[in-house]
């Protein structure tokens, strides 16, 4: 408290016999930034201990961070009236696996979390001492080059978005608008973008939904084992297949490190490919083909791959995937999308049969090969000078020396 007699004896510390100083309930919740305890006058005023004279409580009590540094632990036991946490419980589900937060909360909610964890191990209420074991920081999302915040008055509404575009549309431009650790500059055209996107794969699969069902029966009943053997496919079947696993192998890395932008990113160029490939004599195409294997293969991964971005639609393509195998088939079948795991890419699908060799002469781009991936530096580079445009380059020239990068490029430097 602060002394307000004359003369003032400064802040003055409330006696100990006096604690605690248990806070009032007749106060007012007002917008701004001034404390509830401010509008509650039998607290407010007071008398000091040390002259008797007026004094005024301190209001400003506790910081926020002080409530949220602690607030994980709270979380296992909400609604305990006697205890501010069970240690047992604590011990069982913590510390926190994974946290995810703004830069701002580096300095000042983290920094107290540990500080509080920490006391609370010394004093034998917790087993650990750190409350998080990995850190994420994510950027801000700006708008009009301003950090959108509900002070600022520039935040975007999500009701709005939802009404319009769905909340799957909100989830996936979110996830794509750019790396999550970076700052992003919000935008309307991308919602537009998104919305795009999901109606497209809406598009994509629901005419082909008995494919689809027939790749969940497949798969569901292969256990262990790939659904599809690849060299079971023809040409073009395999080429889907084999695009199909390497999106599945790309979103499964990129998920797990939170670029969910590029994991994004791999499940459009998938769409791309699957609808390429369904312009291609599509009559070819049906549940009793190779090419319909492969094609209900992949709409399967995609709407696997997509589940966690956009939970909505991907559940319905499920269920009426369900419908459509009926019968016995439903029973092999999860009965949702979310217990359905995610599968490993098929590790022989991610070998490529071709590669692109890029043939530089003296350092300059010169030609693009594609070759057998497994041609040895020999080959490469027989390959790599019998091209019609590299013979004409070298004609009259001495080759001095030829720079090799496997799988990658040949450098042939010639005077």
């Amino acid at each position: 408290m602060y002394c307000e007699g004359t003369p003032s004896c400064g802040i003055v510390a409330v006696p100990e016999a006096e604690l605690p100083v248990r806070l009032p309930e007749d106060v007012e919740f007002r917008p701004g930034g001034e404390s509830p305890l401010t509008t509650s006058a039998t607290f407010l005023h007071t008398t000091c201990p040390k002259c008797g004279g007026p004094a005024r409580r301190e209001t400003d009590t506790l910081d926020t961070f002080v409530d949220s540094s602690w607030y994980y632990l709270r979380f296992l036991s909400a609604k305990d009236d006697t205890n501010a946490f069970d240690g047992a419980l604590a011990d069982q589900w913590l510390p926190i696996d994974q946290y995810i937060g703004g830069v701002e909360h580096a300095i000042l909610h983290l920094l107290y979390a540990r500080f509080i964890t920490k006391v609370f191990a010394d004093l034998g209420y917790l087993h650990f001492r750190e409350p998080f074991r990995h850190l994420f920081t994510q950027g801000m999302i700006t708008k009009g080059g301003v950090k959108m915040s509900k002070s600022k008055g520039n935040t975007v509404a999500p009701d709005y978005l939802i009404k319009r575009y769905g909340a799957d549309t909100s989830r996936v431009y979110t996830l794509f608008i750019g790396p999550p650790e970076k700052d992003a500059e919000w935008s309307d055209a991308g919602i537009e973008g998104a919305f795009r996107f999901l109606n497209r794969y809406w598009r994509l699969i629901e005419p082909r939904m008995d494919l689809v069902a027939q790749a969940i029966v497949r798969a569901s009943r292969a256990a262990v084992e790939q659904p599809i053997a690849l060299a079971s496919l023809g040409p073009k079947a395999a080429a889907l297949y084999r695009t199909a696993h390497g999106a599945l192998a790309r979103a499964t890395t990129d998920f797990a490190e939170f670029k969910f932008n590029t994991a994004i990113a791999a499940m459009m160029e998938l769409i791309n490919a699957i609808s390429l490939d369904g312009q291609d004599d599509a009559a070819a195409i049906t549940v009793d083909t190779d090419r319909g294997a492969a094609m209900g293969e992949a709409l399967r991964l995609l709407t696997l791959m997509l589940a966690p971005v956009a939970p909505h639609v991907c559940e319905e393509v499920w269920q009426q995937a369900r419908s459509k195998a009926g019968g016995a088939a439903v029973a092999s079948m999860p009965a949702t999308v979310f217990r359905q795991p995610l599968p490993a890419a098929d590790p022989l699908a991610l070998v490529a049969d071709v590669e692109l060799i890029v043939v530089q002469v003296n350092g300059k781009l010169r030609a693009k090969l594609e070759l057998p991936a497994n041609l040895d530096q020999a080959a490469v580079e027989r390959e790599a000078r019998e091209n019609p445009r590299i013979q004409a380059l070298l004609e009259g020239k001495e080759v001095q020396k030829v720079i090799y990068v496997p799988h990658k490029l040949v450098n042939i430097v010639a005077s």
